[in-house]
This record gives C-alpha cells, sequence and structure tokens, in this order.
C-alpha cells in the first residue's frame, strides 16, 4: 500500500549519503524509514527521477500507481564517478507470482496502456529526459553514445550499426513516441494496488521499444509472465518485426 503523508517529507541531503553508506556500495536502494525510499548509485541518472516525477503527477492513481519522488540529486567528486541518489515515497505491496490470475494480468496491460496515453513532458526528445544518453536492453551497459532529437535519427543509428556489423536487417521506427517503462519485469510490479517501480530504464520512445523490453524475457526466469503480458498489449504471435532491435541489442560496442 501507500502511506498516507500529509506534506512530502523533508530530508536533508548531508544525510543521504551518509544512510546510504551504511548499506554498502553493493546495494543500491535503502529504506530510509517506513515512508521513504532511496534509490542510489553511479547507474541511477537525474532522468529517472524526472520521468517517475511526471508520470506520477499525470497518471490516474486508480489505474496505476507511481512512487512520488521527492528530492533528486548527484555528488560529483575527482575520485570517484558521479552518484545520484533518488528520495521516493516508500511502497509496501505483494510482488506479483509467476502463476497469478488473468484479472492481474488484464490489469498489469491496462496499467501499460495508460502510460501510452499520457502527454509526454514538455520538450521531451527521444530516450531519458534532460538529454541524457540512453542505456537501457537495447543499448546495453555502454549506452548509445549520443542523444537523439527524434525518431529519424534513432532509426538512422540503429540501422548504420546493423550495417556496420554486417546484418541485412533494418527498422523503420514510426515518428508517435510514447512514455515506456522498458523493465516491466515481475519484480518491478506490485499489485494491492497496481505499481510500477524502477524506472531506471524508461524514456520517450516509440512503442515498439516497450514490446522489445518484453519479448526478451521471453528466455529468461518469469518467462511465462513476460509472454503473458505480451499477448495482451500487442496481440502479436510472430516476432520478426523485433529482429533488427534484438541483433542491436546484442552489438556491445
Amino acid at each position: 500500500m501507500f502511506r498516507d503523508i500529509m506534506a512530502p517529507p523533508s530530508i536533508p541531503r548531508g544525510k543521504v549519503p551518509e544512510a546510504c553508506a551504511r548499506s554498502g556500495t553493493q546495494i543500491n536502494s535503502v529504506a530510509y524509514n517506513e515512508n521513504v525510499w532511496i534509490k542510489y548509485g553511479e547507474g541511477v541518472t537525474e532522468a529517472e527521477a524526472i520521468l517517475q516525477q511526471h508520470i506520477h503527477a499525470t497518471a490516474d492513481p486508480r489505474i496505476v500507481r507511481i512512487p512520488e519522488v521527492y528530492d533528486y540529486f548527484t555528488i560529483s567528486s575527482e575520485s570517484a564517478r558521479p552518484i545520484t541518489y533518488i528520495i521516493m515515497e516508500h511502497v509496501f505491496g505483494t510482488a506479483l507470482t509467476c502463476n497469478e490470475p488473468d484479472d492481474v494480468l488484464d490489469q498489469v496491460a491496462a496499467g501499460v496502456r495508460h502510460l501510452w496515453e499520457l502527454p509526454l513532458p514538455p520538450q521531451a526528445a527521444i530516450g531519458p529526459l534532460g538529454g541524457q544518453i540512453p542505456h537501457d536492453w537495447l543499448f546495453s551497459d555502454y549506452g548509445a553514445g549520443r542523444t537523439f532529437q527524434n525518431a529519424n535519427e534513432l532509426q538512422g543509428w540503429i540501422n548504420k550499426k546493423l550495417e556496420v556489423h554486417g546484418y541485412t536487417d533494418r527498422i523503420t521506427l514510426p515518428l508517435e513516441r510514447f512514455i515506456c517503462h522498458c523493465d516491466l519485469s515481475r519484480s518491478n510490479i506490485r499489485r494491492d494496488p497496481l505499481t510500477f517501480l524502477d524506472w531506471g530504464r524508461s524514456g520517450i520512445y516509440p512503442r515498439v521499444f516497450g514490446e522489445y523490453a518484453v519479448f526478451r524475457q521471453f528466455n529468461l526466469p518469469g518467462a511465462r509472465f513476460a509472454k503473458a503480458l505480451h499477448k495482451r498489449l500487442f496481440q502479436e504471435n510472430h516476432y520478426k518485426h523485433l529482429r533488427p532491435l534484438a541483433l542491436v541489442a546484442n552489438i556491445q560496442a
């Protein structure tokens, strides 16, 4: 459940790194108290916090809940990579199992469709907000190495990758863009109420990016859930159109 908070809690920024340090560098999230959750790390970005703020403000909580972001900031030093901290609402809910009934799966699919209906943030381009370089399942941990202003630029980047590495596959991306979570595994979803967590790979993309993010789970733990969700969202029983994205995702340079 979501705790009822009369006003966003005020957490002094100076106390945040100290609280995270006590949990160790290998853990990238920690409960500050019963109302506040902190996500942190070198791979965490302010773009995640900005988009999560926008979705929390625009989504209908009767359909899907998004933890509220209270604050975010980045600490840089000469001796280490920057660390970003996101201070957000602490969510309590029921984790999904591998055998969820149809009504729960239908509810998750309705939540995703609702995200597609939300207005895009002002001046949003392609990818993460704030002009940050995309890092997700398609771009791998190496990232795209650049930003994109529109779908045509992204399409050109994908097709150039395919050409350079000897593939004849090509992709044509639609110009229409949507808010895509891009990491809707069972571990990032809670029910009672339905809540979507961990927006680290999210961004503004053509809908096929969201489809690929579900498709890539077909050979991973949780494949049964991913296949059931894909069927409800995309109603496709063939995946040839996803091959160019799968090929690019496996190119590590």
